[in-house]
């Protein structure tokens, strides 16, 4: 019913593309070309294509055999049974006639949307379990991070619609943080494409630099970043938020003489003759917090002072492809929590509103790693990005294609061979 056949890499493109999963490109595998690679296309009886997949190839040392990974999964619609089955058929028959052990996959195919499975997501899983995969069961651990958090949209509304629409969801203190924010000279500056110069990685990198010390978690080399953006430079775009010294001076000064102007017409009315001492008990409160609000404003002109030459505070890097935007790093300076101003998604989200991507992927939330959300060691990232009132998807996972089981036990069961590659490079 189906034809599927190997061929060059940028004839998978247009279907990869089409379904927003720029890991299934032939800029993805330039990116990835420390590891060999095939790519299959598969067509129906009119011609249409119907599934694409690129199939990395992870070298066994010292042996013929390899083990192959299709990162984020072949892209096809996996609730189609005899697809799946006649593909999986076309490459297990592959795998044994290129000594290749097992291959791993992880689609980018929901499986849960809000803890629930989906009728799709169950389908698929059940599809993949019928022809024999291999379900790797422990999310905590898998080689991609299991749960994505997005925001959708109707791409064929007006831009000024869509606009009002995902704004008006958002939880109104995340609202008052974004005008705020805006008020007080956070200001998005983006670069795409060839605007992205070596000046633009540098400060890229430095936020990053900045960010992985500040919180102890590891970034790759500098060579990494530019190599990535060197091979994905017609899907990213580089959103900063550059601080502005002198709006945020202006707009702290406006806030401390507002304050202290109603500090003086509320001292002025409690000590006025005719202010009865019931009025003049009620005006004890808000007195107490104008105070409160002054000692609290004044010293936040030091900390403006101080970051007076910052010239950036927070960075995402966006992929768009297809009809799917992906927020695939972000990075955030210290300054941005001692100004105590709110990096956040809008500027990047209201770029996405271009008539043809439906969704932003803000990335990873849920490690999964315990039964009580509350305590997984990310949930206040998932408690963040639900702000935005969008959905958590939980992937379908891992899973693995068996066609040699003895070394299958030895390099996926005891030598762990595919996670010690793909986490080193």
């Amino acid at each position: 019913m189906y034809n599927f056949t190997e061929v060059p890499v940028c004839e998978i493109d247009a279907f990869s593309e089409e379904q927003g999963i720029f890991f299934q490109t032939s800029a993805w595998a330039d990116f990835k070309n420390k590891y060999k690679h095939v790519s299959f296309i598969g067509k129906d009886e009119n011609g249409e294509t119907v599934l694409t997949c690129l199939l990395f190839l992870i070298s066994v040392p010292c042996s013929p055999f390899k083990i192959g990974y299709a990162m984020r999964g072949f892209v096809c619609d996996y609730t189609n049974e005899v697809l799946v089955g006649e593909f999986t058929e076309f490459l297990h028959k592959y795998m044994k006639k290129n000594h290749i052990v097992y291959t791993a996959i992880d689609p980018f195919y929901t499986y849960k949307t809000d803890f629930e499975v989906t009728e799709d997501g169950g389908k698929a899983h059940q599809t993949l379990l019928n022809l024999g995969y291999i379900h790797f069961a422990d999310k905590a651990h898998s080689i991609q991070r299991p749960t994505n958090y997005l925001v959708r949209w109707d791409p064929t509304m007006d831009k000024k619609d869509i606009e009002k629409t995902v704004f008006a969801k958002m939880e109104k203190k995340l609202q008052n943080d974004i005008r705020i924010a805006e008020e007080r000279g956070l200001v998005p500056e983006k670069y795409h494409g060839d605007e992205i110069t070596d000046t633009v990685i540098d400060e890229f990198f430095k936020l990053f630099e900045e960010t992985a010390e500040a919180k102890g978690f590891g970034i790759r080399q500098r060579d990494y970043y530019v190599d990535l953006i060197k091979h994905l430079r017609n899907y990213i775009t580089i959103h900063f938020y550059r601080y502005d010294y002198n709006i945020d001076k202006e707009y702290t000064e406006n806030v401390i003489r507002e304050v202290e102007a109603a500090i003086e017409r509320n001292r002025a009315e409690s000590e006025d003759p005719n202010t009865t001492p019931q009025k003049r008990e009620r005006l004890k409160p808000k007195m107490a917090e104008l105070l409160k609000q002054l000692n609290a404003t004044k010293p936040r002109l030091e900390v403006t002072e101080k970051y007076k030459d910052k010239k950036y505070i927070s960075v995402y890097l966006c992929i768009k492809c297809g009809t799917k935007a992906h927020d695939y790093f972000g990075a955030n300076s210290l300054a941005l929590r001692e100004l105590r101003l709110t990096s956040n998604y809008w500027d990047m989200m209201k770029d996405c509103f271009d008539g043809k991507t439906e969704s932003l992927n803000m990335g990873g939330t849920l490690r999964l790693d315990t039964e009580d959300i509350k305590k997984d060691k990310t949930y206040d990232l998932y408690q963040y990005k639900s702000r935005y009132h969008g959905q958590l998807d939980e992937l379908l996972g891992e899973y693995y294609l068996v066609s040699n089981k003895f070394l299958y036990e030895i390099l996926h069961n005891k030598v762990h061979w595919l996670r010690r590659v793909v986490f080193k490079n």
